[in-house]
């Protein structure tokens, strides 16, 4: 992508998209693209796939409705490739599906999430966890504004009930955190969110979480892709999908996102002081959800934690399935995201804005400076937040100890400021599934967690009932901090960024990625383990970490060099950090590219 803004990689033209190739050590091909990839058409599952003629008919077979069957042409491509056994292609992990759109065996549709359902279902049964009527196991659901979203939580509720689970739909469009929330407050075996995140509009997902409200963990990702495959036929038709069906199935329940709502937010308010300061009395910002569900949920948020009201984007406030005003509705992808926002400061003359991701778990900030806007990365707003909510919990008191995580691959400023400090500080590996289920085990042990992030600009407040990222709750936190800095601290956030590094030690961070060919990210990580590294760009490697997608080059307390297969695209990602004067980032990202 030509608009991605990514420290330290250059783009290249959409005339060039591949802009090096190198040979592994095995003598196949990897290949390095900064540009658009044109060939590549599968994921890494891919070449486990076979397509065979009888495939489009096999589907029409099965669903039996003019609104999903196979026309001409349909059975180009890879979309009705099928696994060697069973019928859904997507593989399935612990994030749970996400792809394209589309009719077939290889895409996110009704079908293929009413099989993925059922084999959910039946890992439950060999759990020995479904019984019947009222005491049957629950799965709660809800569903985004995407494309497609109702109607695959639809097809999602009747497989469940049709498996013998109880089911909650929410009754309207609601963010990931409210679905997290709901099912560990209504304690669902289960539950189901309908989103593809922050992905392009022709994408859709299937996010799964367990019963403690995290999203899952190996091995039970295998154990439900392993029932997936075991499904070969439908137990419901296609054709009875509908919201009547809905109603009447005494299995399925109506639940209101209205009532959840205002548990979760009282949550919150139990978790966190927000300072009650008067509107006039508050920092204005613009607030963008993306085209996303977002804007609702934050709105009620402010009012019941005494916010002041922000500025909406009209462009950009109201769930919009095509998301006309962006490609990449990623608040990452940088400046061409953050426009619509922009215009709308610039026309109030307020310094400060803020976004949610479309479903409203991930929280990213600007400012504008002398220079223009500052977009905060991750690990800017992991460091602010997580001295804020410390302060914060020293004001109230507590006799538990307190307790704060972040990723492998996030930079180390929060873990230097827990070690001042004296707070337990844990790190794990990506994802807030491991981050989630780590905070349960820490809070089992009698610790107090009040902060875990991660470098995506993922964030969870502690206590408040979310054990994932939760961008609807961060942004009201990060609203009260922001009103302490500009109306106490009277500056900015820049400054008060800088004066925490002063305190804290500043570090360097860089992260980018590599898309590759099929099989890439394996060849380019198999090599790495192969090769013997005692410096990368003048640092010395003091020690190495390995997993099974991951390695990670330690250089001591001076930082490290993290890099990992992606496991839902065909990527390698690279993530750096360098205590100030430990050694030149420029020099280390260096080496890593010549590496690739």
């Amino acid at each position: 992508r030509t608009d991605r803004v990514t420290t330290g990689m250059r783009p290249c033209s959409r005339a060039d998209p591949i802009r090096s190739t190198v040979s592994s050590p095995h003598g196949s091909r990897f290949v390095r693209r900064t540009g658009l990839s044109e060939a590549r058409t599968r994921g890494p599952h891919a070449m486990k796939l076979r397509a065979t003629s009888e495939s489009v008919s096999l589907w029409n077979s099965l669903v039996k409705s003019d609104a999903l069957r196979a026309g001409e042409g349909d059975g180009e491509g890879d979309a009705f490739s099928m696994p060697p056994t069973g019928l859904v292609a997507l593989t399935f992990g612990t994030a749970g599906l996400r792809a394209k759109e589309g009719r077939g065996w290889n895409r996110m549709n009704a079908v293929t999430v009413a099989l993925t359902s059922q084999g959910i279902a039946d890992y439950i049964a060999e759990e020995g966890e479904i019984g019947e009527g009222e005491h049957a196991p629950s799965v709660c659901i809800g569903f985004d504004g995407r494309e497609g979203s109702l109607q695959f939580a639809t097809a999602a509720a009747l497989s469940f009930a049709s498996s013998g689970l109880k089911v909650y739909i929410f009754d309207a469009l609601v963010p990931t955190p409210l679905l997290a929330f709901a099912t560990r407050e209504l304690r669902c075996r289960a539950g189901v969110m309908v989103t593809a995140s922050h992905n392009p509009k022709e994408y859709n997902g299937y996010k799964v979480y367990w019963n403690n409200g995290c999203q899952i963990i190996p091995p039970m990702d295998k154990g439900i892709s392993g029932e997936i495959a075991r499904q070969t036929s439908l137990r419901t038709s296609p054709e009875a999908w509908t919201a009547d069906q809905l109603k009447a199935n005494p299995m399925v329940s109506e639940l209101s996102a209205e009532r959840e709502t205002t548990k979760y937010i009282e949550g919150v308010l139990s978790a966190f002081d927000f300072d009650r300061a008067g509107h006039d009395g508050q920092v204005e910002v613009v607030y963008t959800p993306l085209h996303g569900v977002g804007s609702t949920f934050v709105s009620r948020m402010f009012d019941r934690c005494g916010l002041r009201p922000f500025q909406k984007v009209d462009s950009q406030d109201e769930p919009d399935k095509d998301f006309p005003t962006v490609s990449f509705p990623n608040p990452e992808e940088g400046a061409g995201v953050w426009s619509e926002a922009f215009k709308v400061a610039d026309e109030m003359g307020l310094d400060v804005c803020i976004a949610n991701d479309p479903d409203a778990d991930r929280l990213c900030c600007a400012e504008r400076s002398a220079s223009g806007w500052r977009v905060f990365s991750g690990n800017d707003l992991g460091i602010m937040l997580g001295d804020w909510i410390y302060t914060k919990w020293k004001k109230r008191g507590s006799a538990k100890k307190p307790a704060m995580l972040t990723t492998t691959v996030s930079a180390r400023v929060l873990q230097n400021m827990c070690e001042q400090e004296g707070i337990r500080f844990e790190e794990t590996l990506t994802g807030f599934k491991w981050l989630g289920n780590k905070a349960l085990e820490m809070e089992s042990e009698g610790y107090d967690v009040l902060f875990a992030y991660e470098e995506a600009i993922g964030f969870m407040i502690g206590g408040t009932g979310v054990v994932d990222k939760d961008g609807v709750a961060a942004a009201a936190v990060f609203m009260d901090m922001l009103n302490h800095v500009y109306l106490q601290q009277k500056t900015t956030l820049e400054k008060h960024l800088e004066g925490l590094f002063e305190k804290y030690g500043k570090r360097e961070y860089r992260q980018g990625y590599f898309l590759t060919n099929d099989g890439g990210a394996d060849e380019v990580m198999s090599a790495l383990r192969e090769t013997s590294i005692s410096e990368i760009g003048g640092v010395s490697v003091e020690s190495t970490n390995l997993s099974a997608n991951m390695i990670t080059f330690r250089f001591g307390q001076n930082g490290f060099c993290t890099i990992r297969a992606s496991g839902t695209e065909p990527k390698v990602k690279y993530y750096i950090d360098i205590a100030d004067g430990a050694g030149d980032i420029n020099d280390v990202e260096d080496a890593v590219r010549a590496f690739f």
